[in-house]
Parts: structure tokens; C-alpha cells; sequence
């Protein structure tokens, strides 16, 4: 009799361990996307940032060639403009390209998640089967 109890007990925790990680398993996705949000949110504040100091600066150049008599059509002020231009740009692509990351370590999290809740939803049904099993051939054995 005492197997028998042992062995319910133990069937009902696992049963109880498989919910548990299911719902450990969704906040961890839940945390996962949250933490994607806000770092894309830090990025895109960044790029916004690129782009307001490249205007400052082209600004401040058009400012500075005015005062010296420099005209808007010069070459080197053209080329001096292009460099800070392009500049800003690379600036915006390498956060673009830290939003790409971003979004493959998140998926990358995910699966991991997923995988480690596989993993731990196997352990407790194959903990389930073996309570089982000695229900069956323990408390239940005697009268089949």
C-alpha cells in the first residue's frame, strides 16, 4: 500500500513539475522579448542620436564656411560635408547592425528556452513512467 501512495505521489509531482516548467518556460520567453524591446529601443535611440549630432555638425560647417567666406559650391567644403556624411551613415549601419544581433541572440534565447523545457518536460514525463510503472507492478501487480 505504501508503494502505491509513494507512487501516486510521485505521478502527481511530475504531473505538477510539467505545468511548472511550462510556465517557467513562458515568462523566460516573456523576458526574453522584453529585454529584445528595450534593447531595440536603446538602438534606435542611438541612431537617432547619429543623426541629430551628423546634423549638428554639418551645421556647424555650413556656419563655419560662411563666416570665412568659404562658398556652398567648394570642393573641399563639398568634401568635407560628404566625409561627415558618410560618417553618420556607417555610424547608423553598425546600429543597424546591432539591432540584427539583438534579434538573433533573442531568437537564439528562445530556442534555448524552448530546448531546456523539452528537456525538462521529458525528465518529468519519464519520472511520471517509472512512478507509474511501479504503481503497476507494485500496488497493482498483486491484483491483476
Amino acid at each position: 500500500m505504501f508503494i502505491a501512495i509513494a507512487a501516486g505521489i510521485g505521478i502527481a509531482t511530475s504531473i505538477a513539475g510539467m505545468y511548472e516548467t511550462t510556465l517557467a518556460e513562458r515568462a523566460a520567453m516573456e523576458q526574453i522579448n522584453l529585454q529584445a524591446k528595450q534593447r531595440e529601443l536603446q538602438l534606435t535611440q542611438k541612431k537617432k542620436s547619429i543623426y541629430d549630432n551628423t546634423l549638428k555638425v554639418l551645421h556647424r560647417q555650413t556656419a563655419q564656411a560662411t563666416t570665412r567666406g568659404v562658398g556652398m559650391g567648394s570642393g573641399s567644403f563639398n568634401a568635407i560635408q560628404r566625409d561627415t556624411l558618410n560618417t553618420g551613415v556607417n555610424n547608423i549601419e553598425n546600429a543597424d547592425t546591432e539591432l540584427s544581433f539583438n534579434e538573433y541572440n533573442a531568437s537564439a534565447e528562445k530556442e534555448n528556452a524552448r530546448n531546456t523545457m523539452y528537456a525538462k518536460l521529458f525528465g518529468e514525463a519519464s519520472s511520471a513512467a517509472t512512478s507509474f510503472a511501479m504503481l503497476e507492478n507494485g500496488a497493482l501487480g498483486k491484483f491483476i
